[in-house]
């Protein structure tokens, strides 16, 4: 079975022929920067600390403007948990903290239906 590293290099070039006329914000259509969302949960699962860590911070960068202002609350509240268990992972228990404490002051939330 071939590393997460093969998949996500193999995968990567199957995007080119969206082209940049495809609005990116449908569900359905997955741009570069929405799998390095998925993909940084992939390898933060896999315990690969070091990728996980550098596509959460690229999600972070692409998702947030110069000014601060956050296009995608509920990515970049993922992008910081996954920083958050790095962090944890790594023993530094006061970076684990702000990033998770950061990850939950979003405004948006989900919520579970019942």
């Amino acid at each position: 079975m071939p590393s997460l590293r093969v998949v996500t290099y193999r995968a990567r070039p199957h995007l080119s022929f969206l082209g940049s006329g495809m609005n990116v914000d449908h569900h359905f259509v997955v741009d570069p920067t929405k799998f390095d969302f998925y993909a940084m949960d992939c390898y933060r699962i896999a315990g690969d600390n070091k990728i996980a860590e550098t596509l959460a911070n690229e999600v972070i960068q692409a998702y947030s403007d110069f000014d601060g202002q956050e296009r995608s609350p509920m990515r970049l509240a993922e992008a910081r948990i996954t920083l958050s268990v790095v962090r944890a992972q790594e023993g530094d228990l006061d970076a684990a903290i702000d990033h998770g404490v950061r990850a939950l002051q979003g405004k948006r939330k989900s919520r579970q239906r019942c």
